[in-house]
């Protein structure tokens, strides 16, 4: 199995009527960032959780492709299902979706600048 060496991590839970809710997960690995938020229903043995995953720092592992390309994107991975057997979703729709809104502002941004220097 592999292993993630995490510098930090800090949640807080509040439990009430079996269900333990965590809004405020946060955990630093070198190359990674965890948010989350979500629940854990103790008694029923379920999971419903939003985790978000952001590269923070550029690195080519193993001929693995540089990760620079990735640096500051969040990928929301949804966590459902039982304790003992969670299933993951990542939504690659939303990290798509974010990259495409971070281009269009950019080249938003280049197009004014053009426009300044052609007056």
């Amino acid at each position: 199995a592999q292993r993630t060496d995490l510098s930090e991590l800090t949640a807080s839970f509040v439990i009430k009527n079996g269900v333990a809710h965590n809004d405020d997960l946060s955990a630093k690995a070198p190359l990674l960032r965890l948010s989350g938020a979500g629940d854990v229903n103790i008694g029923a043995n379920v999971i419903d959780y939003l985790a978000k995953v952001s590269v923070v720092a550029s690195s080519t592992g193993q001929g693995g492709k540089d990760l620079a390309d990735l640096n500051g994107k969040t990928l929301p991975v949804k966590i459902d299902g039982a304790l003992d057997a969670p299933k993951f979703h990542p939504d690659f729709n939303a990290l798509v979706r974010n990259v495409v809104k971070e281009q269009a502002g950019k080249a938003e941004e280049k197009l004014e600048e053009r426009g300044r220097d052609f007056l």
